[in-house]
């Protein structure tokens, strides 16, 4: 196998680098141009790309990182992969074939494909002379491989040197490794978990609503801030929002002191601390049930009527 599917990682890594190259290509520094094929740098990785003549104008983009990751990815504008989706497409380099796994994805208008490569598929994509690709022995696209070899060599250039602005990089923060940045900065607070709260589906009932706000048809959300100790118990509770009605929010506050049942706040150690629990208390008007239906009567030998 030359072709390989994503890891997890490896997918995410790609989408973010193919997606950021698209929207931002001035980020990337221009290296040079060898055999067709245009040379870019980034600060972890080398690409090279050519977009080709013919239908739907094929772009391939070669992209290696530092670490050895490397990925191909092809475009055409008459094509209509989804981002993300699998596909299984062959890759006939010259009289070699190559089945791959791949992963559509967009790229400047773009639909395409990606796919993790290896050494061996490497190799054989800089010596090929072509390139054919299928999908379910259909022929899709046949690309010149012409000037991959010399465009294959200036990436890896690009990548010596980034590999030695990263070895220098390291070399300095190591001789540097024994200063702290900042003696000065406080230590950050442990940051507990938030209680949860127990009984949201009983906290508010249609006996809480104010009868006045009922009659004038008021409603609204009050959105609620409870301070909860270390027991679960609430201890305070403040109106961070308003509902717009006094009522309304302070009978909001009230159900929520009387009956809400909280599991504590943990620390990073899992032992119970206070916390503060926020929560929105939406107002509705109930809706007026309809009258019951009129009596009927009914008169042996005769029609029945409704009163």
């Amino acid at each position: 196998m030359g072709a390989r599917g994503f890891s997890r990682v490896g997918l995410s890594m790609v989408l973010l680098a193919c997606s950021s190259w698209s929207a931002s290509a001035a980020a990337y520094e221009f290296f040079e141009e060898r055999g067709g094929w245009s040379i870019v740098g980034d600060d972890d990785n080398c690409s090279m790309f050519l977009e080709y003549e013919g239908p739907g104008a094929t772009t391939v983009i070669v992209a290696k990182e530092t670490n050895g990751f490397s990925v191909i990815g092809i475009t055409n504008a008459n094509w209509s992969t989804e981002v993300g989706e699998e596909y299984d497409v062959d890759f006939a380099i010259d009289d070699r074939v190559f089945p791959g796994s791949v992963r559509g994805y967009r790229l400047s208008g773009k639909s395409g494909f990606l796919i993790q490569t290896n050494d061996r598929f490497d190799a054989a994509f800089r010596a090929g002379r072509s390139l054919h690709l299928y999908r379910d022995d259909e022929l899709f696209d046949r690309l010149s491989l012409t000037g991959t070899a010399v465009a294959s060599a200036a990436v890896e250039r690009c990548l010596v040197g980034l590999r030695r602005e990263e070895a220098a990089i390291a070399r300095e923060k190591a001789r540097y490794a024994d200063i702290a940045p900042d003696p000065f900065q406080r230590p950050p607070e442990p940051k507990a978990a938030s209680p949860r709260l127990m009984n949201a589906s009983s906290l508010i009932t249609a006996r809480d609503y104010p009868r006045e706000a009922i009659n004038e048809k008021r409603g609204g959300t009050s959105k609620l801030k409870i301070e909860v100790d270390e027991r679960g118990v609430a201890q305070t509770c403040a109106i961070i929002e308003s509902s717009g009605h006094g009522d309304l929010d302070a009978a909001a506050c009230t159900a929520v002191m009387r009956r809400a049942r909280f599991s504590p706040a943990v620390d990073d150690a899992g032992k119970p601390v206070a916390g503060v629990f926020e929560i929105p208390v939406a107002w509705r008007v109930p809706e007026e049930p309809a009258p019951p239906p009129a009596p009927i009567t009914c008169v042996p030998g005769e029609v029945c009527t409704r009163n």
